[in-house]
């Protein structure tokens, strides 16, 4: 996705309806000068099928003097089953 348009789209029309029971935990790695890379952890529930999705991933975003968000990389694996356990 390119432009807070587009980002919002996502979120307004796919994610905010399509999951519940949205868990997020996040470590931060580095923040260095202007770059931020982080390790994060997501768990969920698909709508309507109920499949559970668990996923874990690395971040790196890159800000520019005022602190806005310049360029945003993300990298995860996804394991999905209907089982539902609570990430911790």
């Amino acid at each position: 996705m390119t432009g807070r348009d587009a980002i919002r789209k996502y979120w307004a029309e796919g994610a905010k309806y399509g999951q519940s029971n949205v868990n997020f935990h996040v470590n931060i790695i580095s923040l260095e000068n202007n770059i931020g890379v982080a390790h994060w952890q997501a768990t969920f529930n698909r709508v309507p099928s109920g499949e559970f999705v668990e996923l874990d991933g690395i971040l790196q975003a890159t800000f520019d003097s005022q602190g806005e968000c310049v360029e945003f990389k993300e990298w995860w694996h996804r394991k999905e089953s209907e089982k539902n356990v609570t990430l911790k």
